[in-house]
């Protein structure tokens, strides 16, 4: 155990019949890796009080069998393009030939305009 000048713990290893368990306690927390930064387990969970940012120089790539996201407000997705329901080898047509959806219409992956659906007030 490791302790503050006020006694508080800040680093502790306790040895437990599944194996050690480490806790550091912090005002931050900072890894650097020159090349890779590795976590592997069965679980992983992340809690954040206020704001949680990813920020990535080129490529943000998540794999799952299955991605769930839920919010109380709105999901934002801003991009060149938006595509949904497409192979990974699937590339966006290039800039010069891709259409301009109207207000009235919205683009799907392969760049083929589709009307929007109209609202209805047939109940």
């Amino acid at each position: 155990m490791i302790r503050s000048a006020n006694s508080e713990v800040e680093v502790e290893i306790l040895l437990t019949d599944t194996g050690p368990v480490v806790r550091l306690n912090a005002a931050a927390l900072e890894l650097v890796a020159a090349d890779n930064l590795t976590l592997r387990t069965h679980r992983l969970r992340i809690e954040c009080q206020d704001t949680l940012q990813l920020a990535v120089a080129k490529t943000l790539q998540l794999t799952a069998e299955e991605l769930r996201a839920k919010t109380e407000r709105s999901i934002h997705l801003n991009g060149e393009t938006i595509r949904l329901n497409c192979t990974d080898d699937a590339e966006p047509a290039p800039v010069a030939t891709r259409p301009t959806p109207s207000q009235d219409a919205i683009t799907d992956c392969c760049e083929k305009s589709i009307p929007k659906p109209t609202e209805s007030t047939d109940y």
